[in-house]
């Protein structure tokens, strides 16, 4: 209701700065009307206004409502808001920015897809080279095979590291909750 008023406050003070505005007309006219006519203009011209204000807001309230709380309006996912122009346009400007939203999100999702698919591919590839270097240091010293021995361990490694953090995010794919059948089983002594 707060922002039914503040939407219409401008309304407001220009039909107070017309109220006062006729009086005035009419005494630099210098017509002598009685006041009780004017009295009955203004309250009147109120009478015509408050009806007016009533419609709108009867008009406006799903959209007042939305505006007033739009954590609750997010939550019911862009309900109607009501059957004016001002509120069809801008349900339809939100559900396009919700559109837009979600082909951003979908557009991120898939370019992560892709990217973890690249460093599977990519570290599996590495190990091939890996092992065969591996095989390799089997005809070298003792003293070098250890040293280059030691540095595959590292790229190894790294490259575990590099898998498994890849897979990190997709842990739910892998991991799978089934309720199990516990029962008491008694141990005798």
């Amino acid at each position: 209701m707060k922002l039914f008023w503040r939407d219409q406050i401008s309304l407001i003070l220009f039909y107070l700065f017309q109220m006062l505005l006729i009086p005035l007309l009419y005494w630099l006219s210098g017509e002598n009307r009685p006041i009780s006519i004017m009295l009955y203009g203004i309250a009147l011209s109120t009478v015509v206004l408050l009806l007016f204000l009533g419609y709108r807001y009867v008009q406006h309230r799903r959209l007042y409502a939305a505006l007033s709380d739009p954590m609750d309006t997010l939550q019911k996912h862009l309900v109607s808001l009501g059957d004016t122009p001002l509120a069809e346009a801008i349900h339809e400007l939100l559900q396009l920015i919700d559109r837009q939203y979600q082909e951003q999100v979908n557009g991120h999702v898939r370019q992560m897809d892709q990217h973890i698919v690249f460093m599977n591919r990519w570290v599996h590839h590495m190990k091939t080279p890996l092992s065969v270097i591996q095989l390799t240091l089997k005809d070298l010293e003792e003293e070098a095979a250890t040293s280059i021995q030691e540095e595959l361990e590292r790229l190894r490694g790294g490259l575990e590291m590099v898998i498994y953090t890849a897979r990190l995010d997709r842990f739910e794919d892998d991991f799978q909750v089934e309720p199990l059948l516990l029962r008491k089983q008694l141990v005798k002594r």
